[in-house]
């Protein structure tokens, strides 16, 4: 398998992020759950954070609920073993910030 750039990983984990069925609203402890890819790095770790919490997906492709919040996603990946993040990147919520 050929390295990707820390730049296409990022796109790539952005593009799956926005792929994720919109939620429909921001109650008070409603969740999303979304899937994390990092396609040609499999196994990355990645920390997904917003107002609301921070979140670990312990190895990609994986699955996490986040709480709702009409603040961006923020993810960080790091390929397991090679020390070298693949991101950070700032995904737009789909409410619009606020």
């Amino acid at each position: 398998m050929s390295p990707r750039s820390a730049t296409l990983l990022a796109m790539a984990v952005a593009a799956a992020i926005a792929a994720a069925p919109a939620c429909a609203g921001a109650e008070a402890g409603a969740t999303q759950s979304i899937r994390i890819e990092t396609p040609g790095v499999d196994d990355a770790r990645c920390e997904v954070r917003n107002d609301k919490g921070l979140w670990i997906v312990e190895r990609t492709p994986g699955t996490v609920a986040v709480s709702v919040s009409s603040q961006p996603l923020e993810v960080r990946c790091e390929a397991h073993g090679a020390g070298s993040p693949l991101g950070p990147i700032r995904v737009p919520s789909a409410k619009g910030e606020g």
